[in-house]
């Protein structure tokens, strides 16, 4: 009432901000985000308004913390766009840290008021909006949210319609009490927290895509740990075709002393589209995909695709209702033995109900025989689309990005390793050009060269100094007759050996 009524001196209210760094709406430690704030003043005019910012967190400093913006008329809009606030995130923030700042605004003596603005930094997960779909990448496993309860994330969405998704996660295990996971658990709503961040989710140095990403963690917190590092990428596109769909890979690598046997790996997505109770799973052989959908007119297509060819195409459709209708019923609880069920069985089709019901689709590949120090490669594609067919044809050029245009096996700056590394040459079989990486920890002498069946150097990829970091060398098929050749790297004094094959052209 007195804003309204004593209308003798301003009233320049914060009516809006925005925070952007290396990425929007993500800063870690050690970032400078550049902090842009939106003033109206709703009563007299202001003649010398100034804005200052306080840090009310040990871990931020703000650089330029008086900033003036001048006169405002009565109604009148300023910001600071010109100047932002400069705030450095320290080395001690800690991890989803919220950093809290006081935003002073004075006109002189004759007014003064104090805004708080409340910014996430040092964050272990990134939002993914850079084609069609929207979603989180975490460092923990979890999809779409980094917190349970929807929190913390963008779910999953399409072409900005609101969340399809309401949970995902990771399974992984080799038995009905060797489990592993980041979804919900045995008789109460928080999910597993079973894996820890070794490296959080961050762009990767490669340029796959419009926007790589990596990170890396293990199984620590589970109370049966499988004891495995897994890596994994993400690769979104931006082009006509391949804006519908993100690629997932996974590297899952045994770091303890025993096999794992009957290994199964795979995405859990409790999908809510449009009404939540309406839902139905069906599954498309031919692209080894589940999809969902509500039974309502309008609905959108969400889908999870298996891409990756190194083991077998497991797709498990659960009603969640009570009962399950025939299915594993998880509505009172996801313990260990029904996740490895779940993981490691097949159920084609849920919500055929007249207008269906609650659904949630799981997506996973094994059987894998992992020995102590080798490594399981799986690749999933996370979909969406206005209509099957479009879902369809997106998962169809996930398939090729996938089968022509991603390295496989590792053909990935090898995050976890301080020593030589080289990939396999892709695509193999080749026809007119393959492409050959290796990583070097530290700059080094190195020589690659091609050797046909008998022995003999054929050709000569590189000699010389290697920059640290990944490598990519091109290889130029129309030199070579068809058949099966061996590229071998010598970087200081490690050597290692490589297949390709090279078809007619």
């Amino acid at each position: 009432f007195r804003a309204l009524s004593e209308t003798g001196h301003p009233s320049v209210s914060l009516v809006d901000y925005k925070a952007n760094g290396r990425v929007d709406d993500y800063f870690v430690a050690g970032d400078t985000l550049r902090l842009t704030s939106f003033f109206t003043n709703y009563l007299a005019p202001a003649s010398n308004v100034s804005i200052k910012a306080t840090a009310m967190e040990p871990f931020i400093k703000i650089i330029n913390n008086n900033i003036s913006l001048g006169a405002m008329a009565t109604m009148g809009s300023a910001d600071n766009s010109q100047q932002p606030f400069l705030i450095h995130i320290l080395k001690n923030a800690p991890i989803n840290a919220e950093a809290k700042i006081k935003i002073t605004v004075s006109d002189g003596a004759a007014y003064q008021a104090d805004y708080f603005i409340m910014i996430p930094v040092n964050v272990d997960y990134m939002h993914l909006s850079i084609n069609d779909i929207g979603t989180t990448v975490t460092s923990k496993g979890k999809i779409g949210y980094n917190h349970d309860g929807q929190a913390q994330g963008l779910g999953f969405t399409y072409k900005n319609h609101e969340t399809l998704l309401y949970e995902a996660g990771l399974i992984m295990g080799t038995s009905q009490v060797q489990v592993s996971s980041s979804v919900r658990g045995d008789g109460d709503d928080d999910s597993d927290q079973d894996f820890t961040s070794v490296l959080r989710v961050d762009r990767a140095a490669s340029k796959i895509s419009a926007l790589d990403l990596e990170g890396k963690f293990m199984d620590y917190n589970s109370s049966s740990p499988l004891i495995v590092s897994v890596n994994h990428n993400t690769y979104a596109w931006q082009e006509a075709g391949s804006r519908n769909y993100i690629i997932q890979l996974y590297d899952i690598i045994n770091k303890g002393n025993a096999r794992l046997d009957s290994f199964y790996f795979g995405i859990f997505a409790d999908w809510d589209i449009m009404d939540y109770s309406k839902n139905r799973i069906h599954y498309d052989t031919e692209n080894r995909m589940g999809y969902a959908f509500s039974t309502e007119t309008g609905s959108l297509y969400a889908g999870l695709k298996l891409l990756s060819h190194t083991a077998g195409t497991y797709h498990y459709a659960l009603d969640n209702i009570a009962g399950g209708d025939g299915g594993e019923d998880i509505r009172n609880g996801f313990d260990k033995a029904m996740k490895y069920r779940v993981i490691s069985g097949r159920r084609q089709d849920a919500g055929l109900a007249p207008s269906g019901n609650d659904v949630i689709d799981v997506m996973s590949t094994g059987p894998f025989n992992i020995s102590p120090g080798d490594t399981a490669f799986v690749a999933f594609a996370l979909l969406a689309g206005e209509s099957l067919e479009e879902l369809q044809k997106g998962a169809k050029d996930a398939q090729h990005k996938y089968d022509n245009e991603i390295p496989h096996f590792r053909n990935h700056k090898p995050i976890d390793d301080n020593a030589v590394w080289l990939g396999n040459s892709f695509p193999n079989p080749a026809r007119n050009t393959a492409t050959i990486e290796f990583y070097v920890p530290e700059p080094m002498e190195v020589s690659l060269h091609i050797y046909n069946s008998l022995g003999q150097v054929v050709d000569v990829l590189y000699e010389g100094i290697a920059p640290e970091g990944l490598n990519k060398i091109t290889v130029n098929g129309h030199n070579y007759q068809s058949g099966v050749y061996l590229f071998r790297l010598i970087a200081g004094t490690t050597a290692k050996t490589g297949k390709i094959t090279f078809l007619e052209y």
